[in-house]
């Protein structure tokens, strides 16, 4: 599994190494974070590879947010940016990215990794409550 998990660590980076120098300079912002989510996902199944296994597969939140990296980040963004372009609409796809963006912010918060750990339970309940008032309010504006 530890091989395979490799593999395919090389295998994605490289498919992230190309879109990118495909796309060249020429590439919005949109693709760019597509990418880089991409790539970050890459670097996740990489450690996952490494690292022994009862560390990251005793911790909930740490295979939460890497499921959520790949499907709701990378594939629903760049979905929703291909559909964008295909129909030419006008309007929506920054609102669509902040809110997924701060759905991910907010699921790293769980993890063992994020800093805001040493925070006390109430300021990380205040940190997390903000952000879904955030995020309702970007999602009823769209």
């Amino acid at each position: 599994a530890r091989v395979g998990g490799m593999l395919a660590t090389i295998g994605l980076g490289l498919n992230v190494y190309v879109l990118y120098k495909q796309s060249g300079k020429h590439t919005d912002g949109f693709w760019k974070i597509v990418l880089l989510l991409l790539a970050a996902k890459s670097l996740a199944q990489l450690l996952a590879s490494v690292l022994p296994s009862n560390f990251w597969l005793s911790e909930h939140g740490l295979r939460i947010f890497y499921l959520h990296l790949l499907l709701l980040g990378a594939f629903t963004l760049g979905l929703f940016k291909a559909l964008h372009q295909e129909f030419e609409a006008q309007k929506g796809l920054r609102l669509f990215y902040i809110s997924v963006l701060l759905v991910l912010a907010s699921l790293a918060l769980l993890t063992p990794l994020c800093w805001l750990a040493i925070l006390s339970g109430c300021a990380y309940c205040r940190i997390a409550s903000i952000s879904r008032l955030v995020l309702s309010y970007l999602i009823a504006k769209s």
